[in-house]
């Protein structure tokens, strides 16, 4: 936006990407205190997050409720698996 000379608060952009979200359009994966992507894929997937680059990888689920994880964190080795239950009451 600086390049284009247009100049705008960033809290426009997040209250944007939050409203995305209560709509349904994005999904947000919270991956630390004070950082979240948005998902443009709404479906039901799940995600491996790899802390040194940054990089959120999305996984397809299964029916069977297991995840196929990629070959390659076989070899690297997970810090840890984090799974969230999200319910409504």
């Amino acid at each position: 936006m600086k390049a284009s000379g247009l100049r705008f608060a960033k809290a426009t952009a997040y209250n944007t990407l939050h409203a995305f979200t209560n709509a349904g359009l994005l999904k947000s994966i919270v991956v630390g205190p004070s950082q979240v992507f948005f998902d443009t894929d709404t479906k039901h997937h799940h995600h491996i997050y790899y802390e040194e680059s940054g990089e959120l990888l999305s996984v397809p689920a299964r029916q069977d409720g297991l995840v196929d994880l990629p070959e390659n964190l076989v070899e690297i080795g997970p810090k840890r698996l984090d799974i969230v239950v999200r319910v409504r009451r």
